[in-house]
């Protein structure tokens, strides 16, 4: 036997006699690690805010400081920006930071030039001043309970009156006693309702809400009467009561689904027989040589407050009044006389000139903010897909170069690949939107393709199948009933769309998957906001493709998921069986026998949780689940329901690269990367996770080798060949996890 002979006898003899063990039980140096401890995750890295220099503006107001016209805004974001802009000089005066504040939707100017600022999101208070006196900003009426303030208007004495949600009220504010008065619910028959719009006039504020109701408050005695009742010409009005003005004695109403508008008499108590339609909102200005104005249809147009004539002023536009106010420019000799100014979603400021029959639009200049995450998807090139919360933006992250993109896209609640492009369900309305990728963003890139219809609202689950695009949806405010919608772009009838509403009743969709013709979802016992559940306990279903039928619904019965308000995401694993969760409980179901085989409560302290926002769930190649369990993102070895907790978030997706990309749920605007990798153990040239004989064995048969790529592993040492030293190194590393573990 030759020298090196003798050297691997002696040393794999060596290896064998530290191997040797009893056959009842091996010490814990020999016991395989599990999945989920051959894991290794690092800490979470936080990449980028990808909208951070998002501009989402939903009103304005006019006032004056210090002899000049002044626009004020509020840009949503986290944190919201309040802005006051120049309009003689067109320039950014100041911005300042709304502390614990997300987002604006009104702003009023009070007579003694005192701002109200509607605050939403967030934390409290809910009501703001901002004096153009001293400049400053201060919160000064929280309205506990109040999660949004929607509506404002203003009396001759300086106070403010505030419409919110979910409490559908109105209260006053008094500077003077510096007092809240709550003049109590408004319609209260439902736990979410809305005052959506507000206007004053003499001794009275209107407030208009969820349900086509318009309230007249009396501000001293607090009575109450209803003004549209039977109404005819307004009988078959629903939803909103959207946007609320007076001036030079009318009461202008318009109503968000019908976009119509009426016009109420207040001196005569009687509404004019007269329907204003297709009326884009959010303002009617006061009126200015006895006429008022309006954008329908694309174009500006007035209204004769005597002879109630209505007039294309030849000036069209294709956005919504978004505050709408006079002012007189100092330095714009192309704009004389009295203009009409807005402010645009982007920031964009507008006038119209009546004079000239002039639109001129000022870019923006107000300070953006940073949008708050609402979806995060991987893309089929591998591209990190990130949609905003109410929002015109999103982003395009790539993992492999770290760069961002923005693109133009509304609320993403989901997204999916579907053919080779990006699928985009946006709110509101149910729209479906589709980006290439291969194609650079643009006005037409993400593409609008079609609207779910059939009074649905957000799309909260798509899954692919059959070359079709499943679609979950969650109705419209004030309904029940969700739907699957299935998309399939190469029809032969060309009925490319079809909705199936109630297939779980009066349920809305949360989750679904697809195996063998079958759809395989989960429910939220709530519909749209406004309307409360008349079901107890959320569902699995199953649905035939071919049929449209509903074949089966169920609660799954497992420890721990009770009765659930929402059984969140549904998921097929390689082990054949639907994965799914509901509170702190992950769970699979047989599909056949729709029995739960495997159940774990994962965290018990959750015992009610949910609305709509279902669990993602993802599965890795080595037959691992990432999901987010009651926003807790875990990963479950289904084998086991050995469980990790990783961090706190609403949504994620798996990268290409392996990795986690997410938004933590304390830090909402943010990316972050949470990268997962395999456990290195030294000696291990078979990957098994030990360092057992069969590893001195491997490299000793290697011995002498030229390093090759498929034969690298075995240069233990890393010292450039394959030799005695790799084997001792082997015998070595064995002998210390034996010292590590006796």
């Amino acid at each position: 036997m030759g020298k090196l002979g003798k050297t691997f006898g002696i040393l794999l003899a060596a290896a064998l006699s530290v191997f040797a063990t009893t056959a009842a039980a091996a010490p814990p140096w020999q016991q395989a690690p599990t999945k989920l401890e051959r894991k290794v995750f690092g800490e979470p890295e936080k990449l980028l805010a990808p909208m951070s220099s998002a501009i989402a503006i939903f009103d304005g107001a006019v006032g004056q400081e210090d002899g000049h016209d002044v626009l004020y805004t509020t840009v949503k974001g986290n944190p919201a920006i309040f802005n006051v802009v120049d309009l003689d000089d067109y320039k950014l005066l100041r911005s300042m930071e709304i502390p614990g504040v997300t987002d604006s939707w009104i702003h009023e100017v009070a007579p003694d030039g005192t701002v109200y600022i509607g605050a939403g999101g967030g934390s409290q208070p809910k009501l703001w001043s901002y004096s153009p006196v001293t400049k400053q900003l201060q919160g000064i009426a929280e309205l506990p309970g109040e999660g949004s303030t929607w509506a404002l208007a203003v009396d001759e004495k300086n106070r403010a009156y505030v419409g919110t949600y979910p409490g559908g009220k109105v209260y006053q504010y008094d500077p003077a006693t510096k007092k809240v008065r709550d003049y109590g619910r408004l319609v209260g028959e439902s736990a979410q309702e809305y005052v959506r719009s507000l206007a004053y006039d003499n001794g009275h504020v209107y407030a208009g809400t969820h349900n086509r109701q318009i309230f007249r408050i009396n501000v001293e005695t607090g009575e109450k009467t209803e003004i549209i009742g039977d109404t005819p010409l307004l009988a078959h009005e629903e939803s909103f009561v959207y946007d609320l003005d007076i001036t030079g004695g009318y009461l202008f109403a318009r109503f968000s689904k019908s976009m119509n508008m009426y016009v109420y008499d207040l001196a005569k108590g009687e509404w004019l027989d007269l329907v204003i339609p297709s009326v884009s909102g959010l303002h009617v200005p006061k009126a200015l040589n006895g006429k008022t104005y309006f954008v329908s249809d694309q174009k500006l147009k007035s209204f004769d407050l005597a002879t109630h004539v209505i007039e294309d002023t030849g000036m069209t536009y294709g956005s919504s009044l978004r505050g709408a106010d006079w002012v007189e420019l100092e330095n714009d000799p192309a704009l004389p006389g009295p203009n009409l100014v807005t402010i645009q979603f982007g920031g964009a400021v507008t006038f119209f000139n009546l004079q000239n029959k002039v639109v001129k639009v000022y870019p923006s200049v107000v300070t953006p903010s940073a949008s708050i995450i609402q979806a995060v998807e991987t893309g089929p090139e591998g591209a990190v897909y990130v949609s905003g919360y109410t929002s015109a933006v999103g982003a395009i992250y790539q993992p492999e170069t770290g760069t961002n993109t923005v693109i133009t896209l509304g609320q993403a609640d989901t997204m999916v690949p579907f053919q080779g492009d990006m699928w985009m369900g946006v709110y509101p309305n149910g729209f479906m939107y589709r980006y290439d990728p291969d194609q650079a963003p643009g006005p037409q890139n993400p593409m609008q393709m079609f609207q779910i219809g059939e009074d649905q609202d957000r799309i909260n689950a798509m899954t692919v199948a059959e070359g079709k695009l499943f679609i979950g949806t969650i109705p419209y405010y004030g309904k029940l009933g969700g739907a699957i919608t299935v998309y399939d772009p190469n029809a032969a009838d060309g009925a490319t769309k079809r909705v199936y509403r109630n297939v779980v009743p009066n349920q809305s969709i949360a989750g679904l998957a697809y195996r063998d013709g079958k759809i395989y979802g989960s429910t939220t016992i709530f519909g749209g906001l406004g309307v409360d559940p008349t079901e107890s306990e959320a569902k699995l279903f199953v649905w035939d493709v071919a049929t449209g039928q509903t074949l089966a619904s169920f609660t799954p019965q497992a420890e721990g998921v009770g009765r659930p308000k929402l059984i969140g995401g549904v998921s097929f694993g390689p082990d054949g069986l639907l994965w799914s969760t509901a509170n702190g409980v992950i769970f699979a179901v047989d599909p056949e026998t729709l029995q739960v085989v495997k159940s774990k409560n994962l965290y018990p302290e959750v015992t009610d949780y949910g609305m709509w926002r279902p669990a993602k769930m993802y599965w890795s190649a080595d037959g691992l689940l990432y999901a987010n369990v009651a926003s807790k993102l875990t990963v479950i070895d289904p084998e086991t329901l050995e469980f990790r907790y990783l961090a706190e978030t609403e949504s994620f997706t798996t990268g290409r690269d392996g990795n986690i990309y997410f938004a933590p749920t304390n830090e909402k605007t943010l990316l972050y990367k949470l990268t997962i990798s395999d456990l290195v153990v030294y000696g291990d040239v078979d990957n098994d996770g030990l360092v057992t004989a069969k590893d001195v064995s491997l490299v000793a048969q290697h011995n002498g080798q030229t390093l090759t790529e498929e034969n690298k592993r075995y240069d233990v040492n890393n010292d450039g060949r394959i030799d005695s030293a790799d084997v001792r190194e082997v015998v070595r590393a064995m002998q210390e996890a034996k010292k590590a573990n006796p």
